[in-house]
């Protein structure tokens, strides 16, 4: 399988993009990209299966069914097929890294974990494999993905010495990409609704409305927003929500401002009114009163310590 590896976004997109083209170039090889870049947007393209991750900053990505902010503390999963488009908006670079897969080379890798050995050894017997569906939403962190990440990426600058360990690790990640499916599975499993399809759906969308959260915290959105934008009757929404997460959407909501508000104000230069506005809120009194709830120190307390003199 061939591999090739994008160290530049520079004419990797335009305007006059051609989806054929892109996907044809992008079904043929394995394709790694790593590259950084500081306000841009890409159009909306079709894709191959592929992991999203970032090495600093972050990276927003639109798809028809939700939005999502790439970290490194996450990654995202894009099926193959699917549409989206993404925008860095810094103005500072962000490192990010993608993997995309040939579908050939899932198929192929498939083929070689659950194929009878005589099958292998005649190409003949061989099948074509589906390409599996994974539930399109930012997946923390772990030991199965971020790992092998991380090693592509050291790889990367010697990259024509390495490509057959990067090839080799390619198929680790497949692997271990299967692995995180099998985790889904069982966490669609315990989804209160009785049916399965629709423990599946349901399992999607409130994923959609949680990576809404993590995306657009800091814009004016509401619960029953939400629960619209996710087509969610909205007391079934914040029901479900709460057994999936073990969390209210609300204080999800208010957890996740509190958080970036903690982490701005420990890192950044930044008044407790900038922070408070930053992360969504117009009122500062009750910006303060909720991170002193959540943290029992109030934001003023927070910038004055981390204040350099």
């Amino acid at each position: 399988m061939n591999l090739e590896i994008i160290k530049s976004f520079s004419g990797h997109f335009d305007k006059e993009l051609d989806p054929d083209a892109y996907l044809k170039k992008y079904s043929e090889s394995n394709i790694i990209v790593n590259a950084s870049s500081k306000n841009v947007f890409y159009p909306t393209h079709p894709g191959v299966l592929s992991v999203k991750y970032v090495l600093s900053g972050g990276e927003y990505y639109t798809t028809r069914n939700s939005r999502y902010l790439v970290t490194k503390e996450n990654f995202l999963i894009v099926n193959n097929g699917t549409e989206y488009s993404s925008f860095i908006d810094s103005d500072n670079d962000v490192e990010s890294l993608t993997v995309h897969f040939s579908p050939r080379f899932i198929s192929e890798t498939i083929d070689g974990l659950i194929s009878p050995p005589e099958s292998l050894l005649d190409p003949t017997l061989s099948k074509r494999i589906d390409i599996p569906f994974f539930i399109e939403k930012t997946y923390q962190e772990d030991k199965l993905v971020v790992p092998y990440l991380i090693k592509i990426h050291s790889l990367l600058d010697d990259a024509d010495i390495y490509k057959e360990r990067i090839s080799d690790i390619l198929t680790g990640l497949c692997i271990n990409l299967l692995m995180v499916n099998e985790e889904v599975a069982k966490e669609i499993s315990n989804v209160h609704v009785l049916k399965p399809s629709t423990k599946a759906e349901l399992y999607k969308r409130l994923n959609y409305a949680k990576d809404f959260i993590d995306c657009c915290y800091d814009q004016n959105i509401s619960i029953e927003g939400i629960s619209k934008n996710v087509c969610i009757n909205r007391e079934y929404f914040f029901r479900q929500f709460k057994l999936l997460f073990n969390i209210s959407p609300a204080q999800y909501l208010i957890q996740k401002r509190m958080t970036v508000a903690k982490q701005m104000l420990e890192s950044m230069n930044i008044s407790v009114t900038d922070a408070c506005h930053l992360v969504g809120y117009k009122d500062l009194a009750s910006f303060s009163k909720l991170f002193k709830r959540h943290f029992n120190s109030t934001p003023e307390n927070l910038n004055h310590e981390n204040v350099v003199f």
